[in-house]
C-alpha cells in the first residue's frame, strides 16, 4: 500500500513539472504580453480623410505580417488614432495631447509638411520620436532629431526632377511656378541650386500664396507671363493640384503643347481630377492631361519585387490599389516596431525612458547592412533622419498614369555593376542627386493578344499559343530578344509585323506560335481551373537595365480588330472556356559570376524584370462533373441495392458490395492513370467516400446476418417453434422485432393486461412479479438471455398473468399475432402444430404445480380456445 502511494506522489510530482513548464514557456508570455501604445496621427475626417484611411491602412497591413509578428514576440501593439484634420493648430494640439496623457512611445504621423513640422517641435520638446511616411519638406528633420521619415526629401526630389529634364528629357531650359509655403518653396529652392549646376537655364521663376486675397490676379499674371515667351522651357510645377489646372488649362496649346513636369503633389491622379472638373477635359479625357509628367515617390509597376509583394497584399485585404501614401507608412510602421524589437522596454512607468530607447533605436538604421525591408525597399536613414532613394516618373496618357519610359534606380555598387561608369554618368545614364548614385532603366510597354489555342493537353500541361506581343518603347533597344520560360523549344521573334514610330515613341508587333509546358495543379479535380502562363523575360538586359510593365493601353487599331473579331473562339478545348487573360510584372533571379571573380564559387543573382500572361481557364463544371461522380454514385446504389435482400441472403448481400468494391477500385485505377499527381483531388476524397460507404455497408451486412443467426438460434430455442419447418423458424426471424429498455425498473409487460406477443429475451435479466387477490405482490423468478414469454397470449389474446420488470438493461425480441397470420395463412398445419405444443405445455406445468387436471378435456380446452382466437382469420387456406 505505501509503495502504491509513493508512486503516485512521484507521479504527481513529475506532472506538476511538466505542467510548470509548459505553463511557464507559453501559457505565461501569452497571459503576460506587453502592450506598446503608438499613436497615428493624420486627416481622419474632412475632404483629406481618404489620406487618413490610406496611412491606416498600410500601418495595419504591416501589423498583420509574420514579420512583424515575429520582431514583437509576446509584445501587442495598441493603435491610438488622433485626427489632425490637416490643419497646424490641431496638430499641435493633438500631438501636445499625445506627449502629455498618452503612453504613447512613438508616433506615426503627419500628412503634411506643414503640420508635421509645426507639431515636431512639441515631439522634440517633449522627447518622442515621430516618423512620417509623407512630409517631404526639410523642415521637418532639419535641427530636430526626434523626427524621422520614409520618403525622400523636397531637396532629394528636386535634384532628382532637375537631372531627369537635363539627361532624361534632354532639356536644357527651364522655367519654376510654385506655392509659397513650406512644401512649393523648399522644392523650388532646391531645384533651383541643382539647376545651376547641371547648366539648365532657367528662363522664369514665378510664385504665388494660395492664401493671398489677390490670388486669380497673381495667377493670370503667370498665365500672361507664359503666354508671352516663345518658349519658356520645361515648367516645373512645385504647386497643390488646384491651383497647377487652373494654369495648365490657360496655358494649353494643342499645336505646341508646353513641356510640363509637376512634383508628387500632383500624383495619385490628383491633377487628373482637378483638370476634369474643366469641360475640354470631360469631353475630350486628355485633352489638358496628355503629356504631363508628375513625379511620384512610388511607382509599384517599375519598383521592387518588395513592392509587388505590398501591391499584391494590400489588394488581398483592401480589394483597391494602393497609394504611395499607404506604402511609405506600411514603412514606416516597418521601421518602427524594428525598433520597438530592439529596445528593452519597461512598464508604463518608464515612458520616456521607453521613447528615449525607440529614438536611440531609429538611429542605428544607419546603413544598408542594418537597414529595414520595406515595401519600397531597404530603408535607412542618414544623419538628418530622412532617406534617399529615386522617385518616379509617370506621364499621363488618355488620363492614365503611365510609367515614363526613362527611370532611374539607385546604385549600390557601382564597381561591380557597371566598367563604364564614367562614360555612362557624362551621357546621363548615370546620375547623381542629392548624394546618391542612380542609373538609367528603360521601360518597356508590352502586351499580348492570343489568337488560338491549341493541342492542350492538360494531363501534360501542355498547350500551344498562336499570340502576338507589341512592345512601346522610347531609343534603340532590342526588345524583342525574349526567353520564355515555359516554352518547350527556344523561340526566336522574326520581323516586327508593325514597326512604327510616332514622336520619340517606337510600337512592334511580333508574331509567334510556340508550345508550352507548365506544372498544372489539380487539386480541385474535376471543378479545376487551371493558368496556362506565358512568362518572359530580356536574354542580356536585367531588371537594372530594362524593365518590361504591363501596357494598359489598347494595342494599334489594326491587331485590336483582330482580337475582337477572334475574342469567342481562342481556346480550343471542348468544355472549357476561358474567365480572364490577365497580364502582371514581376522579376525572375538567376545566378551567375558574370566573369567576375568576385562571385567566383559564390551564388551571385541576376534579376530580369519578367512579364507573366496568365490565361486563365474553367471547367465546364456541372456536366463533367456529373458524368466523374455518377459511377461513385452507382456503385453506393448497386451495394445499397444488397440491403434489400433478406438478412439472411449473406452469399447474394456480399456479392453485391464486393462487385461494388471492385468496380469503384477499377474506376480510381482509371483516374489515376488520366490524372497522375501525386496528391488528392475532390473526386478522390469521393472515392474514398465511397469505400468507407462499402466497408460500412460490408460491416453492416456481416453484422444484420449474425444478428439474423442469433434470433433464428432463439426462435429455434423456443419450446412453441420447435416442431415447426427450419423455413418457417426463419421467415419468424425476419419478423422478431427489436425494443431496448435501457434501465432497470422498466415495466415490460402488465399483470392483467391484454397481449398479442411473445417476447424472447435476448440480452439482459428481467424480475416476474405476480400480484394475488390479496393485492400483495411477489417475485417469482428470474428470467435471462434464451428465456421466453407471453406464449400464451400470442396465440390465445389472454391477459397477462405476471408483470415483468427489468433488473438491467433488457434488449428483447418480439414476435406479435400479426407477424405468424401471414405464415399461418400460407402453412396452416402450423397453427395444429402450435396449438397441441402448448397445450401439452401449460397441462405439464399444471401438473407440476400438483393441479388435478383431466388431461384430455384441458387439452381439448386450450385446443379449442386457440382455434376461438384465430377464427376467421383464414388460417385454414391451402397451402401455396
Amino acid at each position: 500500500m505505501k509503495k502504491n502511494i509513493v508512486l503516485i506522489l512521484l507521479l504527481l510530482v513529475v506532472l506538476g513539472g511538466v505542467s510548470f513548464l509548459a505553463w511557464r514557456a507559453y501559457l505565461l508570455p501569452w497571459l503576460t504580453q506587453d502592450t506598446v501604445t503608438i499613436a497615428v496621427v493624420g486627416p481622419m475626417s474632412g475632404p483629406d480623410k481618404v489620406y487618413g484611411e490610406a496611412i491606416l491602412k498600410g500601418i495595419r497591413l504591416y501589423l498583420e505580417t509574420s514579420q512583424a509578428q515575429d520582431a514583437l514576440q509576446h509584445k501587442t501593439i495598441d493603435l491610438q488614432i488622433f485626427d489632425d484634420r490637416s490643419d497646424v493648430r490641431t496638430a499641435v494640439e493633438v500631438a501636445t495631447h499625445i506627449a502629455e496623457e498618452t503612453n504613447s512611445v512613438l508616433v506615426l504621423g503627419h500628412e503634411y509638411s506643414s503640420t508635421s513640422f509645426a507639431a515636431g517641435k512639441v515631439y522634440k520638446r517633449a522627447g518622442i520620436p515621430a516618423i512620417t511616411g509623407t512630409a517631404t519638406a526639410e523642415s521637418v528633420t532639419e535641427d530636430n532629431d526626434w523626427y524621422f521619415r520614409t520618403i525622400p526629401t523636397n531637396k532629394f526630389q528636386a535634384d532628382f526632377t532637375a537631372n531627369y529634364i537635363k539627361y532624361a528629357l534632354q532639356r536644357d531650359a527651364v522655367s519654376i511656378i510654385f506655392e509659397n509655403g513650406d512644401y512649393g518653396a523648399s522644392l523650388a529652392a532646391s531645384f533651383e541650386q541643382t539647376a545651376q549646376k547641371l547648366d539648365l537655364t532657367i528662363v522664369r521663376k514665378w510664385e504665388f500664396n494660395p492664401d493671398d486675397a489677390t490670388l486669380e490676379t497673381h495667377l493670370q499674371r503667370i498665365i500672361t507671363n507664359i503666354q508671352s515667351l516663345d518658349d519658356p522651357g520645361v515648367l516645373f510645377f512645385a504647386t497643390y493640384e488646384t491651383n497647377a489646372a487652373k494654369i495648365i488649362t490657360a496655358i494649353h496649346r494643342p499645336d505646341n503643347p508646353h513641356t510640363i513636369i509637376g512634383a508628387d503633389a500632383l500624383s495619385d491622379d490628383l491633377i487628373i481630377k482637378a483638370l476634369q472638373a474643366y469641360p475640354r477635359e470631360q469631353e475630350t479625357p486628355g485633352y489638358y492631361s496628355d503629356g504631363i509628367y508628375v513625379v511620384t515617390p512610388l511607382f509599384i509597376d517599375v519598383a521592387s519585387e518588395s513592392a509587388q509583394t505590398f501591391r499584391r497584399a494590400y489588394r488581398a485585404k483592401y480589394y483597391e490599389d494602393p497609394s504611395w501614401d499607404a506604402a511609405y507608412y506600411y514603412d514606416a510602421a516597418a521601421v518602427a516596431i524594428a525598433a520597438i524589437a530592439q529596445s528593452d522596454l519597461q512598464g508604463e512607468d518608464y515612458i520616456h525612458s521607453n521613447r528615449r530607447k525607440i529614438r536611440q533605436a531609429l538611429t542605428k538604421f544607419y546603413h544598408p547592412d542594418n537597414a529595414v525591408k520595406g515595401a519600397t525597399g531597404n530603408i535607412y536613414f542618414d544623419n538628418n533622419g530622412n532617406v534617399r532613394r529615386p522617385f518616379a516618373i509617370g506621364k499621363y496618357e488618355h488620363q492614365i498614369f503611365l510609367p515614363a519610359f526613362t527611370q532611374y534606380q539607385t546604385l549600390s555598387d557601382v564597381s561591380n555593376q557597371m566598367t563604364n561608369f564614367f562614360d555612362l554618368a557624362l551621357t546621363g545614364d548615370v546620375i547623381l542627386a542629392n548624394g546618391q548614385m542612380m542609373r538609367q532603366v528603360q521601360i518597356v510597354r508590352t502586351g499580348i493578344a492570343i489568337h488560338d489555342i491549341t493541342q492542350v493537353d492538360l494531363s501534360q500541361g501542355l498547350y500551344t499559343i498562336d499570340c502576338s506581343l507589341w512592345f512601346r518603347f522610347q531609343g534603340d533597344l532590342d526588345v524583342a530578344n525574349l526567353t520564355f520560360a515555359d516554352a518547350v523549344s527556344p523561340v526566336h521573334l522574326d520581323s516586327p509585323i508593325l514597326d512604327q514610330q510616332d514622336g520619340d515613341t517606337t510600337t512592334q508587333i511580333y508574331r509567334f506560335t510556340a508550345t508550352f509546358k507548365h506544372n498544372l495543379l489539380f487539386h480541385a479535380y474535376p471543378f479545376d481551373w487551371h493558368t496556362l502562363p506565358i512568362r518572359f523575360h530580356h536574354t542580356t538586359l536585367t531588371r537594372d537595365q530594362l524593365i518590361y510593365v504591363p501596357d494598359v493601353v489598347p494595342p494599334p487599331a489594326s491587331l485590336q480588330a483582330q482580337m475582337d473579331a477572334n475574342a469567342s473562339h481562342i481556346l480550343d478545348l471542348p468544355g472549357w472556356q476561358i474567365i480572364d487573360i490577365s497580364s502582371y510584372q514581376d522579376a525572375i533571379s538567376k545566378v551567375s559570376t558574370l566573369g567576375n571573380p568576385k562571385y567566383f564559387h559564390q551564388e551571385h543573382q541576376i534579376i530580369y524584370s519578367q512579364i507573366s500572361v496568365h490565361v486563365d481557364i474553367q471547367r465546364e463544371t456541372l456536366t463533367f462533373a456529373l458524368k466523374q461522380f455518377a459511377p461513385l454514385l452507382l456503385m453506393i446504389l448497386v451495394a445499397g441495392a444488397a440491403l434489400g435482400f433478406p438478412s439472411d441472403y449473406i452469399g447474394v448481400r456480399t456479392l453485391l458490395v464486393l462487385l461494388a468494391l471492385i468496380a469503384t477500385a477499377a474506376y480510381h485505377i482509371s483516374v489515376l492513370i488520366r490524372l497522375p499527381v501525386a496528391y488528392l483531388t475532390p473526386l478522390e476524397y469521393a472515392l474514398f467516400g465511397v469505400y468507407v460507404v462499402l466497408a460500412l455497408e460490408m460491416l453492416t451486412v456481416t453484422s444484420m446476418y449474425a444478428f439474423y443467426r442469433r434470433k433464428l438460434t432463439l426462435v429455434q430455442a423456443i419450446y412453441l417453434f420447435q416442431p415447426l419447418s427450419d423455413k418457417i423458424k426463419v421467415a419468424l426471424s425476419r419478423k422478431m422485432r427489436k425494443h431496448r429498455y435501457k434501465k432497470p425498473g422498466q415495466i415490460i409487460l402488465r399483470q392483467g393486461e391484454r397481449g398479442d406477443s411473445l417476447f424472447v429475451i435476448i440480452q439482459g435479466e428481467v424480475a416476474v412479479w405476480v400480484r394475488f387477490k390479496d393485492g400483495t405482490f411477489l417475485e417469482i423468478a428470474r428470467m435471462h438471455a434464451g428465456d421466453f414469454l407471453g406464449e400464451m397470449a400470442l396465440l390465445t389474446d389472454e391477459k397477462r398473468n405476471a408483470t415483468i420488470i427489468s433488473t438491467t438493461p433488457v434488449f428483447l425480441g418480439e414476435i406479435t399475432k400479426a407477424d405468424i397470420l401471414p405464415l399461418l395463412k400460407r402453412h396452416p398445419q402450423m397453427l395444429q402444430t402450435m396449438s397441441e405444443v402448448l397445450a401439452r405445455r401449460m397441462i405439464q406445468r399444471e401438473v407440476e404445480k400438483g393441479q388435478s387436471v383431466d388431461e384430455d378435456a384441458r387439452f381439448a380446452e386450450i385446443i379449442d380456445k386457440i382455434s376461438q382466437t384465430f377464427k376467421g382469420t383464414d388460417t385454414q387456406a391451402s397451402d401455396t
